[in-house]
């Protein structure tokens, strides 16, 4: 685990609907957010903190935990919250195939290339989150 988990866990902080607020998230990381500076700080900055913050969701996702960030804190999410963060995932991931496979479609092929099964394959997989999709509909 990382340390930020590992301080966010000593906390208390991991546990449902707990709420960090943003400068406690950013002294538990090592950050402090300067009144000025250059954007290049900043963004570097803003990197750092997201960086952390990744790597602590991902660790929470094991565990049937999401950690969002919403008006200046940021909060684990109620077991029955998850839900619209799931649906949003599939979501996602719904739009990224209509895109590939857009990009696909209009990629120009030369005379004598070998067919490709790439269609066949982001078509099978915007099948798979369609029926995530409505497998998660009726287990609302």
């Amino acid at each position: 685990m990382s340390d930020l988990y590992s301080k966010l866990e000593s906390e208390g902080f991991l546990e449902y609907g707990a709420v960090i607020p943003e400068e406690t998230m950013h002294s538990l990381i090592g950050v402090s957010i300067p009144a000025v500076a250059s954007k290049k700080v900043f963004d570097a900055l803003q990197l750092q903190i997201l960086d952390a913050v990744a790597t602590v969701r991902n660790a929470l996702l094991d565990e049937g935990k999401y950690l969002a960030q919403d008006r200046g804190a940021y909060r684990i999410y109620l077991p029955s919250e998850n839900a619209k963060q799931v649906k949003s995932y599939l979501k996602h991931g719904d739009a990224k195939y209509k895109r590939a496979q857009r990009l696909h479609k209009s990629t120009p092929t030369q005379p004598g290339d070998a067919p490709s099964n790439t269609i066949v394959r982001i078509i099978s997989k915007r099948d798979a989150i369609k029926e995530a999709l409505a497998h998660h509909g009726r287990m609302q």
